[in-house]
């Protein structure tokens, strides 16, 4: 907890994820993160200061660089507002942007509404490739009730063939396409990812191992 202006503010401590390649893939984490592409540090032939050197700048400075974050964040707290336009999004994380904009309006006026379309536009890059497909729940569900079975169990590479078997049939039928995962682990992914809509349309999954390790799924329409 923080203290500010007689404020109480309950936050986490941040995480700082350092790599050369995508770190973070999952949409619940992307909602939570802040991307940055940092350029290589200028300087002599582009090498890095020495670090008892870099150590000691930080220390003669540190009392500053403090006194502009509290005094950042003072500015940020007294022009709080809860409810930031969010572009036409819906975002979980609606905490993190509202304060985002606020602390940016606070280091320059302006800026808070350019941390909020630079947030959205990275939220659709980012999320670009793991948009849910619902219909893979409408194909599942016509896959069980196919001949009132209800009921299915196997290895996910079966179920991967089956249903592209029956999607072939039931594509002619309806008259529409649906895309199905090419590979077993595209597919887990896709079932897993859609696990809370699967449920709520009435279909229960059930995930084991089978003994050469092959994953083994059993999907069933809830009689409830």
């Amino acid at each position: 907890y923080t203290t500010c202006d007689m404020r109480h503010i309950k936050i986490c401590q941040p995480i700082i994820l350092n790599g050369i390649s995508k770190i973070v893939n999952e949409e619940g984490m992307l909602e939570r993160s802040v991307m940055m592409k940092l350029e290589k540090p200028a300087g002599i032939d582009n090498v890095c200061a020495d670090k008892e050197l870099l150590e000691k700048e930080f220390m003669e400075d540190k009392a500053i660089i403090l006194g502009g974050i509290f005094n950042l964040l003072k500015k940020a707290l007294k022009s709080y507002k809860p409810n930031i336009p969010q572009l036409g999004k819906k975002l979980r994380m609606a905490e993190f942007y509202n304060y985002g904009y606020c602390i940016c309006n606070a280091w320059k006026p302006g800026k808070g509404a350019q941390f909020c379309a630079s947030y959205i536009k990275l939220l659709d890059e980012q999320l670009e490739d793991h948009t849910k497909d619902f219909s893979l729940i409408y194909v599942v569900k016509a896959f069980l009730e196919e001949d009132y079975v209800y009921e299915w169990d196997g290895t996910m590479e079966e179920l991967r063939i089956q249903l592209a078997e029956f999607h072939a049939q039931f594509c002619v039928k309806e008259e529409q396409h649906y895309l199905i995962p090419k590979t077993a682990n595209r597919l887990s992914r896709e079932l897993n990812k859609l696990k809370q809509e699967i449920e709520e349309a009435g279909i229960v999954m059930e995930f084991s191992k089978t003994n050469n390790n092959s994953r083994y799924i059993r999907l069933y329409l809830d009689s409830e």
